[in-house]
């Protein structure tokens, strides 16, 4: 069984912009990747002031944020890793009017965090299939033979 994620452990994880930044950086692009212009293998190295890294050899740009719920948001990663972080260790939910006071964002900028997050957690196909347990009640998600599904709910004992 692992151990919980504390809000400590987490604060030094991804506690700024900039290393939420390279944790995305990591898993779209990884270290000794090829170019995609000069066909290179490179490491790219972030460009100061923007949300991006360049090739070593050839200086192409790739930009982790583009096609994720972060591009175009002026909103800080920290503040974007923290919201999902909440979403996920609240036993009863969070609201937008929470995600608010605890993050220091204007309300508009909290509901659209919470929307983004929650309607990429609704995406298929689903990362949580077979039967998962959350506190006493268990979720059965199983597929049907003519393409629909099936959830079931049940409390444990």
């Amino acid at each position: 069984m692992t151990t919980k994620f504390s809000l400590r452990q987490f604060k030094r994880k991804y506690g700024t912009h900039k290393t939420c930044l390279e944790t995305i950086k990591q898993l779209r692009f990884p270290d000794n990747m090829e170019c995609p212009k000069c066909k290179k293998q490179t490491v790219f190295y972030p460009v100061r002031e923007r949300s991006s890294f360049a090739c070593n050899f050839c200086g192409w740009h790739v930009y982790p944020l583009a096609g994720t719920i972060f591009e175009k948001s002026s909103t800080p990663l920290d503040l974007w890793f923290f919201a999902m972080y909440l979403m996920v260790q609240t036993r009863s939910g969070i609201s937008a009017k929470q995600f608010e006071r605890m993050l220091g964002v204007t309300y508009k900028t909290a509901w659209r965090i919470f929307k983004q997050i929650r309607m990429l957690m609704a995406q298929e196909p689903s990362l949580l299939t077979g039967t998962v347990y959350m506190d006493e009640y268990g979720f059965r998600y199983n597929h049907r033979k003519d393409g629909g599904a099936m959830f079931f709910v049940e409390k444990l004992v």
